[in-house]
């Protein structure tokens, strides 16, 4: 008897399968996450060079240098604070408006900034967002005429 009698039959061909894409690095603007910060640092303390800690990482070698050299310099590799507009009012100047409509509550809000900080020129949006930032919602409605 042959071999081939005998053995059971090949099963078919697998069919091909495309072949897998290349990891191509994500050229948008993103932050870094703590995992890749991470991974950069150990490859770096491992003596890893810098185009390959890119390569494993899938970050442009110049990225990985300029946070290299910020984390060195800052001693942290957390994301420096991005400045903002700032605030109309300081938490204290919140804390005392907030009081002020507690204590008066029948002034109309418009008069409250103008009641309690006449040297700042703030909006009634401003008003409005602080106390909404501290639950008070309206204020209590008058006394009905009898």
């Amino acid at each position: 008897m042959s071999a081939s009698a005998n053995s059971t039959p090949d099963p078919a061909p697998a069919a091909e399968q495309p072949a897998a894409p290349t990891a191509k690095p994500d050229s948008r603007r993103r932050e870094m996450s703590d995992m890749e910060k991470g991974m950069i640092i150990a490859y770096h303390k491992c003596q890893m060079p810098i185009g390959k800690i890119a390569k494993n990482v899938g970050r442009n070698w110049q990225t990985v240098r300029s946070f290299l050299n910020r984390y060195e310099s800052r001693g942290t590799y957390a994301n420096a604070s991005r400045s903002g507009r700032p605030k109309g009012l300081t938490p204290e100047q919140e804390e005392a408006v907030v009081k002020f409509v507690k204590e008066n509550p029948k002034i109309p809000k418009d008069k409250v900034l103008s009641s309690v900080f006449p040297e700042l020129e703030l909006s009634t949006a401003t008003l409005y967002r602080v106390l909404r930032g501290k639950g008070i919602r309206k204020s209590r409605a008058q006394a009905r005429k009898k």
